[in-house]
């Protein structure tokens, strides 16, 4: 039996948050159904049903990633590790199709689920800050082997999230077997209240753990410039 994988959608844009190839980039998107957490700012709301969505094989999504052109690639959801299988099938296959030409494979998760070893894959791992309401379905052991080239990124709403993220960037350094990751901070976007993206970059500026790890400050660009 062929594997098929839930996707709510695959569409070409630019990475709007960091990502393998930074930022700005063109790229193809492959959001993947379902997702196990409920994010109080949560803006992919439609994809978060694990019964929505359409059954694709995978050659049939490599089919259409490879009729975009584009050899940077992000897989995002929803949550991608609920298809476990699945995902790691896909990249395989995806990297397979393109021994041609080097392609660039960034996946999204939302740091509940244990990461799997995946050649030649850029992970960006959200760790919930107590805004979320999500903060609890952290597990710092998910964390401990990420490398130099992928990235945590902290969604800040307010003074508490900050303090939270700074920690944990400690307890992530203290496990790293390696160089730690990369860090991201991002303010949330759209809702009164919340930290003003200024505001989070002094927070930032002057405080000694986000000096040292070369943390950066995660707009979200597809929104700013109104783009899928």
């Amino acid at each position: 039996m062929k594997t098929k994988i839930r996707i709510n959608s695959i569409f070409p844009s630019i990475n709007g948050e960091v990502s393998g190839r930074g930022q700005g980039s063109l790229c193809t998107f492959i959001r993947f159904q379902g997702c196990n957490l409920r994010c109080s700012y949560c803006d992919t709301k439609y994809s978060q049903n694990e019964s929505g969505g359409d059954e694709w094989t995978i050659p049939h999504i490599i089919k259409v990633v490879k009729s975009y052109g584009l050899t940077n690639i992000t897989i995002t959801g929803g949550e991608p590790l609920l298809q476990r299988e699945g995902l790691i099938k896909l990249v395989e296959g995806l990297q397979d199709a393109h021994r041609q030409n080097y392609i660039s494979v960034c996946i999204e998760t939302n740091g509940s689920l244990p990461i799997p070893e995946i050649w030649g894959v850029v992970w960006v791992v959200d760790w919930k800050t107590p805004s979320s309401g999500m903060g609890d379905k952290m597990n710092i052991s998910n964390f401990q082997n990420l490398s130099p080239e992928d990235f945590v990124k902290f969604v800040i709403a307010n003074q508490k999230d900050f303090d939270k993220a700074v920690n944990t960037i400690k307890e992530i350094n203290n496990l790293s077997e390696v160089l730690p990751p990369r860090y991201a901070f991002s303010p949330v976007q759209g809702k009164r209240g919340t930290v003003q993206s200024n505001k989070l970059v002094e927070w930032m500026t002057g405080t000694k753990v986000c000096r040292e790890n070369h943390s950066i400050l995660n707009l979200q660009l597809h929104k700013l410039i109104d783009v899928l």
